[in-house]
């Protein structure tokens, strides 16, 4: 019981005192609802996959960041410059580590597609293939 006030506190209730707001949406809901933020000068757009992964498609002016490099906190940092961050990886491993790196500097909205690219082609949706 303690363990779960402790997640609430660190993944809700924080955030919010800081002015961070998050949304997660399946790529559907996301599509449905929110897909005009991908050409929003305000929204930056963050792949968390391998650059091969990246190379088999991605969604519109998606960024490639691999979640799992070294130096991922400063290419965030560099990247997480706008009012919005929309977070995107394979399925939702890299887009929880991405999103616990933002929680540590970022304070703006962040959107996280949690079925992640697997979902986005499994529905069909649109992708950018380089």
């Amino acid at each position: 019981m303690k363990t779960i006030a402790i997640l609430i506190l660190a993944f809700v209730i924080l955030p919010q005192l800081h002015g961070q707001e998050k949304l997660v949406v399946t790529s559907v809901e996301f599509y449905e609802n929110y897909y005009h933020l991908l050409s929003d000068s305000n929204v930056v757009v963050i792949d968390g996959r391998t650059p091969a992964m990246f190379a088999t498609g991605h969604i519109l002016n998606a960024i490639q960041i691999d979640a799992d490099v070294k130096n991922v906190e400063d290419l965030l940092k560099a990247a997480a410059v706008k009012p919005t961050v929309v977070v995107i990886c394979t399925t939702n491993r890299r887009t929880g580590d991405i999103i616990k790196c933002l929680d540590t500097f970022y304070r703006g909205k962040i959107i996280a597609i949690d079925d992640g690219m697997r979902g986005w082609k499994a529905n069909g949706l649109p992708i950018i293939v380089p």
